[in-house]
């Protein structure tokens, strides 16, 4: 029942998502609706990082309905016709926002308190992914509500404010956690997601080298870094020193699509490769497609701006809300169709939908939504035969119907 409930929510959801008209930046009635997320997130963000707090039942009331106001925002604000809606990332994050609350509601009805307390405590990831994509919205959110974070652990604060765009404490927290020699011992995991997640909003949001720079040189310090994390954050040096280098003349020819394709090559070039060494590239890149795709939109290269920004989803998951390279991808298909690009996308959707799941064939149900979806995008994308010389960005969108 609940996976009819979730398809007929995409469903109805995308609908509502496709009547607004193009725009980059939320109106009032948008941010007054964050504004109420954001309110209801720190209600119960002491209670989510206490366990003991959480499992009490004097605290049930309290939780339900904090977080059902939080979906009933959510909901809200997929049918608002201000919203940022340029970027297919906002739908697709306020969709996701949206099954994830309404999941959690119905885990603590049902008195699943752990599965509830997991989402509940992973739930900022939705707002991260999304204010970290550009420069866009606000900057250094002052929250006008009392929030008690004296409970958090230093981890959970910085994620706390890098979900309620308090930047600048989420980057001295971040700072303290990067030298903490312990917490790399502790929780390895959650050391380097808070540190590529920072590093998104210093590259993606706020364009700084210089910062970004500092933040690594303190992290190579850390005298129980991991031997693959060193791989990776000493090619993040050199990457952004290179970048340094490039100068302004580069920067500003960096939303060029044939200079982003050169950013996603390299990052998939062997050095690059191994574990996540091409991190930085990746950001670029992604803080480079984000702006176009929230730019005047080109017709003849849209579904190619789509189809890298769904690569580099793919390899910032750490970053970004998992399934939105899928949905990139998706898009792509739905507006460039029976072109180059769009087979290239669904060759990317097709592998991606299958890996995901591997025991489909186990769920009669599941497996024919799978397999419906996919025909449902492969009848779209195919095209005539091409050889692989003429590719280039723009050339993909070309039509070329059987």
């Amino acid at each position: 029942m609940r996976f009819a409930v979730i398809i007929f929510s995409i469903s109805f959801l995308s609908c509502c998502a496709t009547k607004n008209s193009l725009n980059s930046t939320g109106g009032a009635s948008w941010m007054g609706t964050m504004h109420r997320l954001s309110a209801n997130h720190s209600a119960i963000a002491p209670i989510i990082s206490d366990p003991k707090e959480f499992y009490d039942p004097k605290n049930s009331t309290f939780l339900r309905k904090k977080t059902n106001e939080m979906l009933y925002a959510a909901v809200e604000l997929t049918k608002d016709s201000s919203a940022p809606n340029a970027n297919p990332i906002i739908t697709f994050t306020s969709q996701s926002f949206v099954q994830e609350l309404q999941n959690t509601s119905e885990m603590l009805d049902a008195g699943q308190l752990q599965a509830s307390h997991y989402s509940l405590s992973n739930i900022g990831s939705y707002c991260i992914s999304c204010h970290s994509r550009a420069d866009r919205g606000s900057i250094n959110f002052p929250l006008p509500w009392t929030t008690n974070l004296s409970k958090l652990s230093s981890l959970e604060k910085a994620n706390f404010y890098l979900a309620n765009r308090q930047y600048e404490s989420a980057h001295q927290e971040t700072e303290k956690i990067i030298q903490d020699n312990e917490l790399m011992l502790q929780d390895p995991n959650g050391w380097m997601q808070l540190f590529q997640k920072d590093l998104s909003v210093i590259l993606r949001v706020q364009n700084d080298l210089n910062r970004a720079e500092k933040l690594v040189t303190m992290a190579l310090k850390n005298k129980n870094l991991l031997a693959y994390m060193k791989y990776d954050i000493q090619i993040w040096l050199e990457t952004l020193k290179a970048w340094k280098l490039e100068g302004i003349k580069t920067d500003a020819n960096s939303k060029n699509l044939t200079f982003i394709k050169k950013l996603i090559t390299k990052a998939q070039s062997p050095k690059y490769a191994v574990g996540q060494a091409g991190l930085i590239l990746y950001l670029r890149a992604s803080g480079r497609l984000n702006q176009l795709l929230e730019g005047s939109r080109d017709k003849s290269s849209y579904g190619s701006v789509l189809y890298y920004a769904g690569i580099s989803a793919e390899a910032l998951k750490n970053v970004d809300i998992w399934k939105l390279g899928e949905y990139y991808f998706e898009v792509c298909i739905a507006n460039a169709p029976h072109t180059i690009v769009s087979q290239n996308c669904y060759q990317q959707l097709e592998n991606l939908t299958l890996s995901s799941h591997p025991n489909m064939k186990l769920i009669p149900d599941l497996e024919k939504h799978v397999q419906d979806r996919l025909t449902k995008y492969r009848d779209l994308s195919r095209v005539q035969p091409y050889s692989q010389e003429l590719i280039h960005p723009g050339f993909e969108d070309r039509v070329l119907r059987q």
